[in-house]
């Protein structure tokens, strides 16, 4: 990113020549500040200026995504004030983010008495030769499997290029609640007592999920190996914070660990100047007598180009982010919303069923059983449900585990009318929910009110279920036994009796897929006859890993350290 970063910057100063020549602007010194809604709520910029310059760009308060909001704010700040244009490019995959950064530096030029549109002169286009490259390994896809094989790869001293077709690095893997495992160095530092074995039984074969999607020795071996593979990320500088309920690794505070995990893998890539190209799109996958030699892409600025390599790995995704696919393969979900990237589009999927391999159990997928639609976007109510909320139906009636497995949580909620995520004040405290910046920490979503009957009047619920079902939970919640869902007693985290209390209607969201390309236990890709197809292999969620979807983040780490280690002991 940072050479990508630099050509840019060398185009703006072309581009600067070219708006003082057309005209100039005269502003007032000073700091302005600019409140605008983002993706998430308001956001604050400070822009400053002297009489004829935008000198600084300082991001205030705000509720934007961790690591896509830094993103945005670095690049597109650094963009505008080497060119002293604000006619530079959105950055692909957080596109609201940034137009909400330039409007707010549009309103910040107003306020120092200039002239917005005497500041939109052209960047220059990029006139970049691409060619054809060699490599040993080239990863397509930059999520947290993707960076994970492009890291132990290089570890084990090959040579990789990750290719992504977005603007910024890590996929829908920037918005991972949490990781899961025992025997971490984290729990450890901690002096929680959760071993290795002790995650492993938990992970056991579900009876919702097609059993084609497991296999004990895959299972296996990802358990034992989650709390290492943690490790390895705390010692490459993820940052983490305080393990909720023995196995849960959260970021600092309790926050999301998914942004904290891509800058910290980010980071690595520039220290260890791994080659990594952003806006670079995967066509073709280069086939040799039937053996992947390679792929084509198309460079940024729409150059086809080759990158041949020893080995090809897929780590593109899911494919909920594109539509027709939702609906051909999993159209009983097809109206629902989702959380993931614009770059979960299949398109890796698609790539490879061209050249014979299957995709399988395409149906198979994992759903947020309570979301919210909130500013034009679906927002997961997922940490208020396995920490104490409680979903009601108009009568005011619970009418599933809250945090219990999420297909039978969806499959609640899809059979009611309507469906409510309904919380009192110590749930908001918890550091989980406080922590979980744009999604269940948005106040301003939820009704809110003093008393049981007030919030329920405000929903459109009624009032005298939902006041005796509250009861009812607080009291289970106290003798410590759910008695009429059997969640687990460390997930009752509150017993509703400190108001003020909070409701929203909520709704299913599309979330991650269990099927896609069939693999073998090592990521080889399959085809249809189960042989391997020679130099092609597929992690993440564009696989159909042999683990029913157990917490798909630990997946693509671990397999993304699986794959790399296959190839290099291949390649000896």
């Amino acid at each position: 990113m940072k050479r990508f970063l630099s050509f840019l910057l060398g185009l703006c100063l072309i581009a600067t020549g070219f708006a003082a020549a057309e005209s100039t602007n005269t502003f007032k010194p000073g700091t302005y500040d600019v409140v605008v809604t983002a993706h998430n709520g308001p956001m604050t910029v400070h822009v400053t200026f002297d009489e004829t310059k935008l000198t600084a760009i300082e991001i205030g308060e705000n509720q934007e995504s961790g690591y896509i909001g830094d993103q945005v704010f670095e690049r597109i700040s650094a963009e505008v004030i080497e060119c002293q244009s604000l006619n530079v490019d959105s950055i692909a995959g957080a596109t609201v983010t940034s137009a909400a950064l330039k409007w707010a530096l549009s309103d910040a030029v107003k306020a120092a008495g200039g002239n917005p549109s005497k500041m939109n002169a052209p960047v220059s286009p990029d006139t970049t030769e691409y060619k054809d490259e060699v490599t040993q390994v080239v990863v397509v896809g930059s999520g947290a499997a993707g960076l994970a094989a492009t890291l132990q790869a290089n570890e084990l001293g090959l040579d990789v290029i990750l290719i992504e077709q977005l603007g910024l690095l890590g996929g829908s893997s920037v918005r991972a609640g949490y990781m899961v495992g025992g025997d971490s160095s984290v729990q450890k530092a901690q002096g929680i007592d959760y071993s290795a074995e002790d995650w492993s039984n938990f992970m056991q074969r579900r009876d919702a999920i097609h059993p084609g999607l497991w296999q004990e020795e895959s299972a296996r071996a990802m358990a034992l190996k989650a709390g290492e593979n943690i490790t390895w990320l705390d010692e490459m500088g993820v940052e983490f914070g305080p393990v909720n309920l023995g196995w849960q690794h959260y970021g600092p505070g309790g926050a999301r660990v998914g942004p904290f995990a891509i800058r910290a893998m980010h980071d690595q890539l520039d220290q260890r100047k791994i080659d990594y190209r952003l806006y670079t799109r995967a066509t073709e996958i280069i086939m040799d007598d039937g053996v992947a030699v390679g792929i084509k892409v198309v460079s940024p600025n729409k150059q086809e180009y080759s990158i041949y390599a020893n080995a090809v790995i897929l780590a593109t995704g899911g494919y909920f982010a594109n539509q027709e696919m939702v609906e051909k393969y999993d159209p009983e979900h097809a109206m629902f919303l989702t959380d993931v990237c614009i770059g979960a589009d299949g398109s890796g999927m698609l790539m490879a069923e061209k050249i014979g391999a299957v995709l399988d159990y395409m149906g198979e997928s994992n759903y947020h059983g309570l979301a919210t639609v909130w500013g034009g976007g679906s927002r997961s109510l997922t940490l208020p449900a396995g920490n104490g909320c409680i979903a009601v139906n108009a009568e005011g009636k619970r009418y599933v585990n809250e945090a219990g497995p999420y297909e039978l949580l969806t499959k609640g909620t899809m059979e009611q009318d309507e469906a409510f995520c309904i919380m009192d004040q110590t749930l908001m405290d918890l550091d989980v929910i406080k922590a979980d910046t744009g999604l269940s920490n948005i106040v301003e979503m939820y009704e809110v009110a003093d008393t049981v009957e007030e919030l329920a009047q405000k929903l459109g619920i009624d009032p005298a279920g939902l006041k005796a079902t509250i009861e009812k939970y607080g009291q289970d919640v106290r003798d410590g036994k759910d008695t009429e869902f059997g969640k687990d007693p460390q997930f009752m985290r509150g017993d509703f009796s400190t108001p003020p209390y909070y409701g929203v209607k909520s709704t299913v969201e599309n979330h991650t897929n269990h099927g896609g390309i069939v693999v073998d236990i090592e990521n080889k890709v399959l085809d249809a006859n189960g042989g391997i197809i020679k130099g092609l292999y597929a992690i993440g969620e564009c696989s159909a890993s042999h683990i029913q979807g157990f917490y798909t983040y630990q997946d693509c780490i671990h397999n993304g350290r699986v794959v790399a280690q296959v190839i290099a002991e291949e390649l000896k």
